[in-house]
């Protein structure tokens, strides 16, 4: 639980945004969860998006940790999402919530198992489709 917590700290010290509230935050905290797989914080990559996916079919006090870290970043994120008034009419919070989700998995996958330097701007490019 020591490490879980420790990666809780880093993860919020690397990945903030001091950008105004709405989609200018969200644009800003989706490039510094980027930037935070991109400079290679962690050898390994995200140590959620690796420990979740260890921990994701066992019961235990790790996965309700690493549970509750990620839904307390998704319930910023899709906050972020409800206060962006110029997404288009009709933005399915939690469906848009679900595609900024699931770009980081692929981008620590391609980043840490297929080395792959277009990763970061492939993943940028993604966000961008679906920030605007």
């Amino acid at each position: 639980m020591a490490v879980v917590d420790a990666a809780a700290e880093l993860f919020s010290r690397e990945v903030h945004a001091s950008a105004p509230p709405g989609l200018p935050k969200l644009r800003a905290l989706c490039e510094a969860w980027v930037s935070y797989l991109e400079r290679d914080v962690l050898p390994g990559g995200c140590f959620f998006t690796t420990t979740a996916s260890e921990v994701d079919g066992r019961p235990g006090p790790v996965r309700d940790a690493v549970l509750g870290l990620t839904e307390l970043w998704h319930r910023d994120l899709r906050l972020q999402i409800r206060l962006a008034a110029d997404l288009p009419p009709g933005t399915d919070p939690d469906r848009l919530l679900y595609d900024i989700a699931s770009v980081m998995p692929a981008l620590n996958l391609f980043r840490q198992l297929h080395r792959d330097p277009k990763a970061a701007a492939q993943a940028r490019a993604a966000l961008r489709r679906l920030l605007g």
